[in-house]
């Protein structure tokens, strides 16, 4: 399945800290690396989605890997 990444990093308040765009799923495999320097210590999400809002299905398997 072809699937566009948005992968945005945000902080407890929901403002983004850290944003990255892959449009590399027309063959069929995505690997988007995104790296982020947050600005203090704190709790902050990673949020993943559909970049087009056209090619992600519910079935369609994804990894997360996240380090600090």
């Amino acid at each position: 399945t072809e699937f566009d990444l948005d992968v945005e990093v945000q902080d407890a308040a929901g403002e983004g800290v850290g944003h990255e765009v892959d449009h590399d799923g027309s063959d069929g495999m995505t690997n988007l690396e995104i790296t982020v320097q947050v600005p203090a210590a704190g709790r902050y999400y990673v949020r993943v989605r559909d970049a087009g809002g056209d090619d992600a299905e519910i079935a369609t398997p994804y990894t997360l890997r996240a380090s600090m």
